[in-house]
């Protein structure tokens, strides 16, 4: 359990920070990093927002990204402590439930709410409640960058998603 009361908030990347899914011309503003031979465009604001989150909450890193996301963003954004990170690894006989085979060779579908809220439930966090909303379904309600992707769309919008807990 924490001993700190401040609500958690889970920080997303791809697509939140690091930003993709642009056109050339209208590129936002931001810097490039490379990241093992990736390049990303870091956000021109998220070290700024994240300054700002981090006095009301305790953030955490919910990215694939892992603890990469300490070393690689830390300088970018300028945060003076690392921050702890969700890990999402199928090795880990915990996790293994949350991983299901998909239809592309080596690759797998993560049940990320099933994750969070075990996650959660094991930190004897009460109340946990799982809206199940999906961005791919709803494109009325939400923008989704994987429903873009695969019906070809050439920009998918943005949307911030938020998990605080409260005491």
């Amino acid at each position: 359990m924490r001993n700190n009361q401040k609500p958690l908030l889970f920080v997303d990347i791809d697509g939140v920070l690091s930003l993709f899914g642009f056109q050339s011309d209208t590129r936002p503003d931001g810097v490039w990093i490379n990241v093992e031979g990736i390049v990303h465009l870091i956000s021109a604001s998220a070290s700024e927002h994240l300054h700002r989150l981090a006095a009301p909450f305790d953030l955490v890193w919910c990215s694939g990204w892992e603890e990469k996301a300490n070393e690689h963003l830390l300088g970018a954004l300028v945060m003076p402590v690392a921050l702890p990170f969700l890990t999402f690894t199928a090795q880990d006989g915990a996790n293994a439930r949350f991983f299901k085979p998909a239809s592309r060779e080596n690759h797998a579908m993560f049940d990320l709410p099933g994750y969070i809220k075990a996650r959660l439930e094991r930190a004897e966090i009460q109340g946990v409640e799982d809206l199940g909303l999906c961005t791919y379904a709803e494109p009325a309600r939400f923008f989704s960058y994987r429903r873009t992707t695969h019906r070809g769309e050439p920009d998918y919008g943005r949307h911030v998603n938020a998990i605080a807990l409260m005491k």
